[in-house]
C-alpha cells in the first residue's frame, strides 16, 4: 500500500496540476473538452440527454475558465444522473481550483466508492498528502489565526505558499488583508489573479468594485468577519 501510495506522489496527474494553473487552460481546453466528449461518446451516452447536454455546457463554461457556470451546469448534470463518475471527477476539479477542498476531497472519494479502481481521481486524491499542500493548509490555518491581529503577518504566511497550490480562496483572502490594510492596487492584484481562475465568480466581482469606488473598508471588514465565522480553520475529511 505504502508503495502504491509513493507511486501516486510521484504520479501526480497532470490533469490535475494544469488545472490549477491560471496560464495552462489551453490544455484544460484538450484534456478535459476534447477528452470529456469522447468519454461520453465511448460510453455510448445519449449526446442529447439533458444530462450530457448539461455536461457539456459545463465543459465549455471551463473552457472560458467559467468555473461558478460549470458548476451550475455539473449539478443539473448530476441530478440527471448522481452516479456518473466523469461528472463527479470534474465537479471536484471545480471545488478545488476555488479553494474548497473538502468539497473536492468528497466529490473523488464518492467517485472511488464506485469505482475503487479509477487512477486518475486516485491521482487526484493523493495531491492532498503532498508537501506543497500540506505546507499550504498549515498557512492557510496559521492566516486564519493572524488575520484580524496581525493582518501583515498573515499575508506574508499565506503567499509563500499561495503559488504552489492556486486556488480563488487563497488569492481572494490576501487580496481582502491588503484591502483592509488599505493597500488597494495589492489587493486588486491578488483579486484579479482569483478572477482569472474563474472569471464569473461573483464574490470577487463585488470587492472588485468595491475597490475601485474606495468604498468605506467597513464592507471588507465584515468580509472578513464572514470569513472567520463560516470558514474557520480549513481542515480534510
Amino acid at each position: 500500500m505504502e508503495l502504491e501510495n509513493e507511486r501516486l506522489r510521484n504520479h501526480r496527474s497532470t490533469f490535475l496540476v494544469f488545472f490549477c494553473q491560471t496560464w495552462h487552460f489551453e490544455f484544460l481546453e484538450i484534456v478535459v473538452l476534447r477528452k470529456g466528449i469522447l468519454i461520453l461518446m465511448e460510453h455510448k451516452l445519449n449526446m442529447n440527454s439533458i444530462g450530457a447536454i448539461s455536461f457539456n455546457n459545463a465543459l465549455q463554461c471551463l473552457n472560458s475558465r467559467d468555473i461558478e457556470g460549470a458548476e451550475l451546469f455539473l449539478e443539473q448534470a448530476l441530478l440527471i444522473d448522481g452516479d456518473n463518475a466523469l461528472y463527479l471527477k470534474i465537479k471536484g476539479l471545480c471545488k478545488y481550483i476555488k479553494g474548497q477542498f473538502v468539497e473536492a476531497k468528497m466529490c473523488w472519494m464518492k467517485v472511488l466508492s464506485l469505482d475503487e479502481e479509477d487512477i486518475d481521481t486516485k491521482r487526484y486524491l493523493s495531491e492532498f498528502d503532498s508537501e506543497d499542500f500540506k505546507f499550504y493548509l498549515e498557512n492557510y490555518n496559521k492566516c486564519i489565526g493572524l488575520m484580524r491581529g496581525n493582518p501583515v503577518k498573515a499575508i506574508g504566511i499565506l503567499k509563500s505558499s499561495i503559488e504552489q497550490v492556486p486556488n480563488v480562496k487563497g488569492y481572494e483572502l490576501i487580496g481582502l488583508l491588503y484591502y483592509r490594510l488599505g493597500l488597494r492596487k495589492s489587493a486588486l492584484i491578488f483579486w484579479k489573479k482569483a478572477l482569472n481562475m474563474d472569471i464569473s465568480n461573483k464574490t470577487v466581482q463585488r470587492y472588485i468594485s468595491v475597490c475601485k469606488k474606495c468604498v468605506f473598508p467597513l464592507i471588507v471588514e465584515k468580509a472578513i468577519v464572514e470569513v472567520l465565522l463560516v470558514v474557520g480553520k480549513l481542515k480534510l475529511l
